[in-house]
Formats: C-alpha cells, sequence, structure tokens
C-alpha cells in the first residue's frame, strides 16, 4: 500500500502518497493543544489505525472483507522511522497524549528501497507472512503488483523527485484545526534538514481539501497517472 508511498510494501500506500483530511480551509485555523514532533517508539499501533481508518477503499481492495492486518501496517511505518526518526511525525493532544495524525516522509525513495533489500526488511516480512505473522490475502497479490506497475509506467512521464511526502492522515475529530497543514509543513521542514531540495506527493483529484493544503504550500500538478482505484495527481514543490 505505499506510493512508491502504501502500506503494502511498495507504492506503499506508504509508496502512494496517500493524503486524507489534510489541513483546514484558511490560514487561520486553530492547532492548540497538539504538539507536533517525531514518533516514538509506542505510536505505530495508532499510527496504522489511522491509515486504516484514512484509506479504506485501499484497504478494502488489499484485504476485501477481512480485517486488516495493523501489525504488518505499524512494522511498514517503524521501518521508516528506525531510518530517521524525523521521517514519522505526529500530531499528539496536548491534554490526553493520544496521536491525532501523522505524516510519513522519505528524502529518497530509492535509497529507502535499497535498504528495504539491503537490511533485510523485506525478507523479514516475507518469512512473516508465509509463517503466518503477517496476513495479505493472496488473491491481494494482483491488486498489489497492478497497481505498482501502473505507478512505474505513470513514473515515466513525470519529472523525478525523489523526496516524497508518503502518507499523512488526520483523525475525523482533529480535521478543520490545521492539523494537516502543521504535519505537512513539519515534514516538509524535516526533508530539508536532511538535505532534499525538491518533494513530490500524489493525491486523488477528489480530495478537496488536501488539495487546497498543498497548494497553499506551493505544491503545483505536474502529472497524473490511473491504477486499480482511479486517478492519482503528481504534486511537486521545490524546498
Amino acid at each position: 500500500m505505499w506510493g512508491e508511498t502504501d502500506a503494502s510494501w511498495g507504492r506503499t500506500d506508504l509508496a502512494e502518497t496517500h493524503v486524507t483530511g489534510a489541513g483546514a480551509d484558511g490560514a487561520g485555523a486553530d492547532s492548540k493543544g497538539y504538539d507536533i514532533g517525531p514518533a516514538s517508539a509506542g505510536d505505530f499501533d495508532a499510527i496504522a489505525r489511522l491509515f486504516t481508518d484514512g484509506f479504506p477503499e485501499s484497504v478494502l481492495h488489499v484485504y476485501g472483507g477481512d480485517k486488516p492486518d495493523l501489525a504488518a501496517i505499524a512494522e511498514g511505518f517503524r521501518f521508516i522511522w528506525t531510518l530517521d526518526n524525523g521521517h514519522v511525525q505526529v500530531a499528539r493532544s496536548v491534554r490526553t497524549v493520544e496521536v491525532a495524525g501523522y505524516i510519513a516522509v522519505l528524502p529518497s525513495i530509492r535509497g529507502f528501497w535499497r535498504k528495504v533489500f539491503g537490511t533485510g526488511f523485506a525478507a523479514r516480512m516475507f518469512f512473516g507472512w508465509v509463517g503466518g505473522k503477517y496476513r495479505l490475502p493472496v488473491r491481494a497479490l494482483p491488486f498489489v503488483v497492478g497497481n505498482k506497475l501502473a505507478f512505474v509506467r505513470g513514473a515515466q512521464k513525470i519529472p523525478k523527485y525523489d523526496a516524497q511526502i508518503l502518507s499523512i492522515a488526520v483523525r475525523p475529530a482533529g480535521r478543520g484545526l490545521g492539523l494537516g497543514k502543521a504535519l505537512a509543513a513539519a515534514g516538509l521542514e524535516h526533508l530539508r534538514a536532511v538535505g532534499a531540495h525538491r518533494v513530490k506527493l500524489e493525491v486523488r483529484p477528489e480530495n478537496t481539501p488536501a488539495l487546497r493544503t498543498y497548494q497553499r504550500l506551493g505544491f503545483q500538478q505536474v502529472g497524473s497517472y490511473d491504477d486499480k482505484q482511479g486517478s492519482w495527481w503528481v504534486m511537486v514543490k521545490d524546498l
């Protein structure tokens, strides 16, 4: 599920840069009461739930009527975090300390995939699946592979931007408070700090709140492609 961002491995819906509930409609949105900062080791179950709640269509396509495997999704985000804690940022309620939103970013998609295979992470996930630790229905494999191929074909027509916003989601109760915009800004600042100069993301054209937020942050559309679920707009920004 990932695009080159979803949480299925690959276009991760950590490879599709999915965005949901991203941001407020006005610059004066109030996000007080929340702290934005790097995720902690205990946050990944909450992040996995936010992901499955935020992207139900992707989850439905992969798992059908089965319950999604939160443990596998959490492991995907945790792996990104182990590369650099700043790659996964969260919005945390000051009052309840609960995670109300997250963003996952990577300064280099190519570097990420080298580490997925070079560190043995891909092998661990594969053997975890074979051994029954993680669940991915066999019927989902054509969907995952098909979407990955659609991404590769679409990417041939789009300028190469290695840094990427992979995934961002905000809990329904936290929407309209500017959390999506604050998380996006935190992710972009982290990418600048680690030396990225340009960044891209992918978003569904019908996701109007996310599009507004990205446009306000300076992203511009440079292309589009279709997968089995519909269209993705590719947007880019110089940092």
